[in-house]
């Protein structure tokens, strides 16, 4: 579904409006609430962790250093480095730390750096201060990105799990509404859609939907 369809999808459970909205441009009233909560139901389930896989850039471009400079910004799509995946050179960075300016290195030392730490401000800070041209690759987890206004735009959200967002959008309607029967509705539509999207998007979770075959018994001993 894209944005359009998303919208329609909402004004259908919630059954408003006595004329189907055709396009998201130039809404106004009621139409643009159901515009703007499918908008904010889209970047809410987003951040609901940072580490979706539909989130994850791998093969970004490399930050190549400059001599004497030791500190770096990243992408500006860039939310969380992934902080197994830095490499300088070719070669795998073994320390990835928090910048702690009590333990960080105090020798003025240069040369291929070997070390990262990520600053506060989600820069990095690599030691020893690079003596040459050196490319930092890696992979992260960019920020959660919004829908431009558009009938044909798409959430990052994969397309078989977008019903998440519609019923997530319809509890924000209901509470402006304080429609109890559309909140019912919307807690079911949430409890069956985001499961299943956690299950095939959260690391580690991917077994969550699978049928192994087995039936589950308890037996008293």
């Amino acid at each position: 579904m894209n944005l359009l369809q998303l919208v329609q999808a909402l004004q259908r459970e919630s059954g408003t409006g006595n004329q189907a909205i055709s396009s998201v441009a130039s809404l106004s009233g009621e139409s643009l609430r159901l515009l703007n909560w499918v908008l904010q139901a889209d970047l809410t389930i987003q951040s609901l962790v940072y580490d979706w896989l539909y989130l994850w850039v791998g093969d970004a471009t490399a930050v190549t250093t400059g001599i004497g400079v030791n500190t770096y910004a990243g992408p500006s799509d860039l939310n969380v480095w992934d902080r197994e995946s830095f490499f300088i050179d070719g070669t795998a960075v073994s320390v990835v730390e928090d910048f702690d300016r009590s333990t960080f290195p105090r020798t003025a030392a240069t040369g291929k750096p070997n070390s990262i730490y990520i600053l506060p401000n989600n820069q990095l800070r690599v030691y020893p201060t690079p003596d040459a041209a050196y490319d930092i690759t890696f992979d992260y987890w960019k920020k959660p990105v919004q829908m431009a206004v558009a009938n044909t735009s798409e959430s990052v959200i994969p397309s078989q799990f977008r019903y998440a967002i519609v019923f997530e959008a319809l509890s924000y309607y209901a509470t402006f509404e304080n429609a109890q029967e559309a909140m019912a509705k919307a807690s079911q539509g949430i409890s069956t859609w985001l499961p299943k999207l956690e299950a095939h998007q959260k690391p580690g979770h991917q077994g969550g939907t699978l049928s192994n075959g087995y039936d589950f018994a308890i037996q008293a001993v």
